[in-house]
């Protein structure tokens, strides 16, 4: 009979098990443990500008001004509600120097990003941080006006990290499909030599 279906599922397993290691391995160096990078770091690296822990009280606001050195590109910018807790709400108004209003955003989630891109005569950006839940929350901005430098740095945790991880996850998904390929294609042959077997004259 042929084995072919059991190769190919023999290396469908193989390609599982060696990724599986991996992402453990990344895991476990890199986001998991006493030495893990909180969200603040992991993204740490993508931005130029990463400000100091702000309290925002409930129904009280904080403005976070950025100046704009290249206005012709967009500026990436993120919120991170540090200790985040369900109920936690913040309200993000995005105006520039003339009070001309460039984005209003509800982030209710641990993280929230996004691009604005001011004009050529904005000169800042006034990013005002309206806490609209029911508890304190504390809450750092960043800001980055070249995203793609940061964002593809080799150095960075998000290159060093997320990338090879998201790699692994991939190569998961192949070998688990190559696997199930393996073995439909071992059943079909074995149904084949039974059918043989059975045929008269055998």
């Amino acid at each position: 009979m042929r084995r072919r279906g059991l190769l190919i599922a023999g290396t469908g397993a193989a390609i599982f098990g060696i990724s599986f290691l991996v992402a453990n391995s990344i895991v476990e160096s890199n986001l998991v443990g006493p030495e893990a990078p909180d969200m603040s770091s992991m993204f740490e690296s993508m931005f130029n500008t990463v400000t100091d822990e702000i309290r925002v009280a409930p129904g009280d606001s904080v403005q976070v001004p950025y100046d704009i050195r290249a206005s012709d590109k967009p500026t990436l910018w993120a919120t991170h509600i540090l200790d985040h807790r369900p109920g936690d709400s913040l309200l993000i108004v995005i105006s520039d120097i003339f009070g001309d209003e460039h984005g209003r955003f509800v982030q209710k989630e641990e993280v929230k990003m996004d691009m604005v891109t001011a004009g050529q005569d904005a000169g800042a950006l006034n990013f005002i941080i309206t806490n609209t839940g029911d508890t304190t929350i504390s809450v750092v901005a960043m800001f980055a006006e070249d995203p793609d430098s940061g964002m593809f740095d080799p150095d960075s945790l998000v290159m060093s990290t997320m990338v090879p991880l998201a790699i692994s996850a991939t190569m998961l998904l192949v070998g688990l499909i190559v696997t199930v390929i393996g073995m439909a294609i071992f059943l079909i042959d074995l149904r084949r030599q039974q059918r043989r077997d059975d045929w008269p004259g055998n």
